[in-house]
């Protein structure tokens, strides 16, 4: 069904225009209005797939009517008719907006038939590539956020696993509680730190290679104690206990961080409305993916919102300060672990957002929670750190000679392959991944080339390249800034496979 606006002052054009087009197509419906008054009102209430548009209007401009339906309906096609043509008044026409222009004495049903056709056909064109177009510029605008945060958090992660290191070696020599205390309150805001850091790296492409087999039954668990204290008095949250065998393929800080943005963002849409409401949190399985459902009662978003709501810096939240990243982190997250965000909305009733995530998947290299080997298993192993940061480098040492390794450090791949080809033996590597020059997993690999007995474990703040996550891997990973009993762990369970 083809739905057409006629705009025409005069009672006769009209009714030829409508008999022309019901004699070219039996299928189309017809709306005819006098002149802008009435016409710009039909445009905005109703959904039309073209206009036709008198020039010459009793009391007013065509083309002042052209240009506020070019405001309130900026794809709809319009066709200019005039009885007094000129060129002048066509290339007025085209400059307006117009997408065809048809001088009234040459009408006929063909005319005006391919007239409409083609202006429909056209505008079905410009809407694809406008469609693409903006989906380009919004990932390229991702793309250069994501570049520039997985810059910071990578230096910013360095500094804070020093910082961490250095505190873990005053904690033994702290004498006092209060003094303990303060160590472990310093410890704690470091790791909430790097969980920051963890937000500002899920805007990157290399965002997803900590992914692993989640329980969602875990994840709604820590969801529901950190969203309870900081929701509205008048929200009500619903967290649902998935099944136990319910699982998701993911990184599980990621998908915490992402839960918690949509909690946020609920809360602040039923805020808004000003009405008591609830937050519903569930989970369900389909075939071989699994939703995570954030849904909420709150003041919605209208179709132009809904479009824009998950491009980077777009907010709605004049008052209160919103960056623009938590959809866009949460659709990032999402596209990275081959998944899928959904978002349904209707202004004023509510929200409804779906994560959709593959429900597992088995991982090229991870560190299981088995219980560390004791210190008498690392007692005096010698461990390799390749650290382009000299500070880090250092308290990593000191860290692992506390725990009773051997350690040497070196601050690049070149300098530690030199290294390994003299007498020096180690039993274990632990590289950064962001080396200057030649990678973590490049050098990583020419290791094992070299001596297959050697162990191998990779630190990150982030990887520099997606293509890296194509690399076999010689060993586990670890997020930056890892607690010193994690890389203890790492360590000894390293040597344990050897």
């Amino acid at each position: 069904m083809t739905h057409i606006l006629i705009i025409d002052d005069s009672p006769e054009d009209r009714e030829q225009f409508s008999a022309f087009l019901e004699e070219a197509e039996p299928a189309v419906t017809v709306i005819s209005c006098l002149g802008g008054e009435d016409g710009i009102p039909a445009a905005k209430e109703n959904i039309f797939d073209c206009v036709l548009l008198d020039l010459r209007l009793d009391g007013e401009s065509g083309l002042d009517v052209l240009a506020r339906l070019r405001d309130v309906r900026p794809t709809l096609p319009v066709i200019v008719f005039t009885g007094q043509g000129s060129e002048q008044a066509a290339v007025d026409a085209f400059v307006s907006g117009a997408a065809y222009y048809v001088p009234k004495h040459n009408l006929t049903v063909k005319t005006l038939w391919t007239a409409v056709s083609r202006s429909i056909e056209q505008a079905e064109t410009d809407r694809e590539l406008n469609s693409k177009r903006e989906a380009l510029e919004r990932s390229n605008r991702l793309d250069a956020v994501g570049q520039l945060a997985a810059g910071v958090a990578h230096d910013f992660n360095n500094q804070l696993g020093a910082l961490r290191y250095c505190i873990e070696l005053l904690k033994d020599a702290a004498v006092t509680d209060k003094l303990k205390g303060r160590v472990s309150t310093a410890i704690k805001i470091i790791d909430e730190s790097a969980n920051l850091a963890t937000r500002m790296v899920s805007l990157s492409r290399q965002g997803n290679l900590l992914a692993r087999t989640v329980s969602l039954q875990d994840i709604f668990a820590d969801l529901n104690a950190l969203a309870s204290a900081s929701i509205s008095e008048q929200v009500t949250i619903e967290v649902s206990k998935p099944d136990a065998d319910l699982t998701a393929f993911c990184d599980a800080g990621q998908l915490l961080n992402a839960l918690l943005n949509l909690v946020l963002n609920a809360n602040y849409a039923i805020s808004a409305k000003g009405e008591i409401g609830t937050i519903a949190v569930s989970a369900q399985r389909d075939a071989d993916k699994v939703h995570v459902i954030v849904k909420d009662n709150g003041i919605g978003m209208s179709v132009d919102v809904l479009a824009k709501s998950t491009d980077p810096f777009f907010t709605t939240k004049k008052d209160t300060n919103g960056t623009g990243l938590g959809l866009a982190m949460v659709q990032s997250f999402t596209n990275e672990n081959s998944g899928e965000l959904l978002i349904q909305s209707t202004e004023g009733l509510g929200t409804e957002v779906s994560l959709v995530l593959p429900e597992t998947k088995e991982s090229k290299a991870s560190v299981e929670n088995d219980t560390p080997a004791t210190r008498s298993q690392s007692e005096g192993a010698s461990i390799l750190i390749v650290e382009d940061n000299s500070l880090l480098a250092l308290m990593t040492k000191e860290i692992l000679e506390s725990e009773g390794f051997s350690a040497k450090m070196v601050k690049d791949a070149e300098s530690a392959l030199e290294l390994l080809s003299s007498n020096f033996h180690a039993d274990v590597v632990l590289t950064d991944v962001g080396l200057p020059g030649m990678n973590g997993f490049e050098f990583a690999s020419q290791v094992r080339a070299q001596n297959p007995d050697i162990g191998i474990i990779y630190v990150t703040g982030y990887a520099d390249n997606p293509e890296h996550r194509q690399q076999e891997l010689h060993g586990p990973i670890l997020q930056k800034p890892v607690e010193p009993e994690k890389l203890t762990a790492t360590i000894n369970k390293v040597l344990g496979r050897k």
